[in-house]
């Protein structure tokens, strides 16, 4: 039936060894109706981080870091609004120590803001009223339309924000743009983390055919990720 569809993916990322990060999602979806249901797992891990001392000559042995988190959830639509909460259980491995911690999280999708087509989005990541090992981030984002000619033009506009406690926080500006199959966005995003800030900008490239997306993106970084 219309109403009911399901989903599965998986995505996997992997950097060069001098950055050595990498990982693995696995995620499925269920619609029923107006709710949909979700569960994902995710581990991602840095590689060849070297033990050391008091000087630069290495250890036997590498330093484990990595984290894996279980997500489920549901959400619901009614009309322009979209409602969910997810409950994720993480654990971290730092070294020698290994905790895990449970969060409950929530969000909101409004997509017409007074009449407007302008949209705002709301939500929480790893938040855990009732434990400190975690901590959480707060987001939200916002976009509207600038220009809309019939419907093979329009260009959108958008800004969202981000705070995690005690580390810092992002801001991303960006602009959007789509023209029949083809699609475009540039944007900056200022992070700052420990009193540090940078900027990085971001670029992307869209070709939609068929039902196929190929796309091409791009971030600026002291990496050059």
């Amino acid at each position: 039936p219309r109403t009911t569809r399901a989903e599965f993916g998986f995505a996997g990322l992997a950097t060069p060894q001098d950055q050595g990060v990498q990982l693995d999602m696995i995620g499925a979806s269920y619609r029923l109706g107006r709710i949909t249901s979700a569960l994902s797992y995710v581990q991602a891990s840095v590689n060849d981080i070297i033990r050391t001392v008091s000087d630069p000559q290495s250890l036997p042995g590498e330093i484990s870091y990595g984290t894996t988190v279980i997500s489920g959830g549901a959400a619901g639509t009614w009309g322009d609004l979209s409602l969910g909460a997810a409950a994720r259980y993480r654990r971290g491995t730092l070294d020698e120590n290994n905790h895990g911690a449970l969060s409950i999280d929530g969000g909101l999708i409004l997509n017409r803001v007074a009449r407007t087509p302008a949209r705002i989005s709301l939500s929480t990541f790893l938040f855990s009223p009732w434990q400190k090992r975690e901590v959480a981030t707060y987001l939200i984002a916002a976009d509207a339309p600038v220009v809309r000619r019939d419907s093979t033009f329009q260009l959108r506009g958008g800004y969202s924000f981000a705070k995690t406690e005690s580390r810092g926080r992002d801001q991303y500006i960006s602009a959007n743009a789509t023209y029949r199959r083809f699609e475009a966005g540039v944007g900056v995003l200022q992070s700052t983390d420990f009193s540090e800030t940078a900027r990085r900008v971001r670029l992307g490239l869209g070709l939609h055919y068929a039902d196929y997306m190929l796309s091409l993106a791009r971030e600026e970084g002291a990496g050059g990720f």
